[in-house]
């Protein structure tokens, strides 16, 4: 019988928290005979929620060493007084917090409890260093660093597309929070010598304006959602030179794709938002653009397309800077902390 519980979200639906959980269940957890239990399931069958609930409880009460991986500060909250309710502190003491997304160190550290019952817990996981610092101003310091990682499997180098266009992507969700309306914006003044194509999920908000604009412009594609189960994202993403992804979504911590290009081989230029300045190293990894305005952004683009040796350099820095992101970076670390 296992002795650790992992008590995330799995697919479908695919989001973030989704596939955080699902590789880090299968890639660190899953060889240690730890058992999975899907909260998404409580969805999918409402019958199920009682029986889900019981086997946490269960564990709760046995002194199982249990992983908390949740996308909503309301659930670690519920699963963390769950915890202190059956386990009390040495109960506390047994749960390992993995943060998801970039807002766990403002939105969970508003409340008094939650703050209270994330001193006590054995150890919280988060995504940049600068979460760690804002957790510690708050005398929770029983943090560690985990960034949104990938597996390092079938990483491509970086590709001299030599005299070719220079090739420019954009793969997150389609809306303006993801600065979709300054690229399209900037679209018009690029230069000629650039293509650009679009992948991701359209917002219902944003479509009609999306779709009016490929309406408009036929020399930029659109592919719709990539599908990650039966294709290879980073060879998908090294046949292009630059990620644009000028953020200014609240919720952002370590966009998932921003690592993949990494581990593709190209660079990025980025909003200067959130964590960004801490994932893409200006000037040696990519560009974090000082202002977020169109302007900016074609200067930049055409700063690159100017200069291939400069667009080398930074794809070269991108994809040495993957290591960061690879979860085998922090296997070891996160066993020996549950394992304890």
């Amino acid at each position: 019988m296992s002795n650790i519980l992992f008590v995330g979200e799995l697919p479908p639906p695919y989001g973030g928290v989704a596939v955080k959980d699902k590789l880090i269940y299968e890639t660190v957890f899953r060889e240690l005979g730890t058992e999975m239990i899907d909260l998404v399931e409580c969805k999918r069958s409402p019958v199920k929620l009682p029986g889900i609930f019981l086997k946490i409880i269960q564990g709760m009460i046995q002194k199982k060493k249990i992983i908390i991986g949740v996308g909503t500060p309301e659930r670690r909250k519920i699963l963390l007084q769950m915890q202190g309710f059956f386990g009390g502190k040495k109960g506390l003491r047994n749960v390992h917090l993995l943060g998801m997304g970039g807002r766990m160190h403002e939105v969970d550290t508003q409340d008094a409890k939650m703050r209270k019952l994330m001193r006590q817990v054995g150890s919280i996981w988060l995504e940049a260093d600068e979460m760690i610092a804002a957790m510690k101003k708050l005398d929770i310091n029983n943090t560690h660093l985990f960034p949104n990682c990938r597996v390092d499997d079938y990483s491509l180098p970086p590709t001299n597309h030599g005299t070719e266009k220079l090739k420019l992507v954009y793969f997150s969700r389609i809306c303006s929070e993801k600065g979709v309306d300054i690229i399209i914006n900037a679209a018009d003044y690029l230069p000629t010598s650039c293509t650009l194509d679009f992948y991701g999920e359209i917002s219902k908000e944003y479509k009609e304006i999306f779709c009016n604009f490929l309406k408009y412009h036929h020399e930029i594609t659109y592919h719709g959602v990539f599908d990650a189960t039966s294709r290879n994202v980073y060879q998908e993403l090294n046949q292009y030179d630059v990620m644009l992804l000028p953020s200014r979504w609240k919720g952002e911590g370590v966009p998932g794709a921003l690592v993949e290009s990494k581990m593709a081989g190209i660079t990025a230029i980025v909003s200067d938002w959130n964590f960004n300045k801490e994932i893409v190293i200006d000037g040696i990894e990519g560009i974090v653009l000082k202002e977020l305005q169109t302007d900016s952004l074609v200067q930049e683009i055409k700063r690159l397309n100017s200069n291939p040796d400069l667009l080398m350099d930074l794809k070269q820095g991108a994809y040495k800077s993957r290591y960061r992101y690879n979860i085998e970076t922090y296997k070891y670390e996160l066993q020996q902390m549950v394992l304890k």
